[in-house]
């Protein structure tokens, strides 16, 4: 009787993980004929996000900003066969090749803009200037990404310098060698983040 209560407990923590990830709201408190429509819910929206023409449309629209990425970043050494999955790897060095990842991560930030069914995380690039760029590509890179930031989206991008591309936004600059917080503003902003850090360790958040 202990070992069955035991394993209930388990499932319902693991089951109430699952379902916490994808929205649904079946629980052993509710009527059987409530978790049985819920279940039909759950199933049709797994479905969903199965179906083959789905899919197929969020590849299409891969390929295609992916295209358009690789002819806005000035990359010509790469055929559509090379990068025709979402998950097939780009294996390229040098100046191009570091033009050629930046096509790629914003195909891919394009496509959860447009078909994302749930709240997208903030962009974080740090220093996109890689292997040795010339102006004339640092710029078309800054100004690329400055210009491809997916529409509601929250942008953190760490450069040195700006080479005169206007980045609507507000500016930090770190003036501490090896450091990106500033020991005298520790307290101010302590007591803003202490409320979520002792949030994060709640367990009754994941109960």
């Amino acid at each position: 009787m202990l070992l069955k209560h035991r394993l209930h407990f388990f499932a319902s923590k693991i089951g109430g993980q699952f379902c916490h990830g994808i929205g649904c709201n079946i629980s052993p408190k509710r009527p059987i004929q409530e978790n049985v429509l819920e279940k039909i819910r759950l199933n049709d929206r797994l479905a969903q996000l199965e179906d083959k023409v789905r899919k197929e449309t969020i590849k299409s629209f891969y390929r295609v900003r992916m295209k358009k990425n690789l002819h806005d970043l000035d990359v010509t050494n790469l055929y559509e066969k090379d990068y025709s999955d979402l998950t097939k790897s780009i294996n390229n060095t040098g100046s191009a090749g570091a033009r050629m990842l930046v096509a790629y991560y914003f195909a891919i930030f394009q496509v959860m803009a447009k078909f994302k069914t749930g709240i997208s995380c903030p962009i974080v690039i740090d220093s996109p200037n890689q292997q040795a760029q010339d102006e004339g590509h640092i710029e078309r890179i800054y100004t690329f990404i400055r210009d491809g930031q997916p529409e509601d989206s929250q942008m953190i991008l760490g450069l040195e310098e700006l080479y005169n591309v206007n980045f609507d936004g507000k500016i930090i600059e770190l003036k501490e060698k090896y450091s990106l917080l500033n020991e005298d503003e520790f307290d101010d902003v302590f007591g803003t983040m202490s409320y979520y850090i002792n949030q994060s360790y709640r367990s009754d958040l994941f109960s």
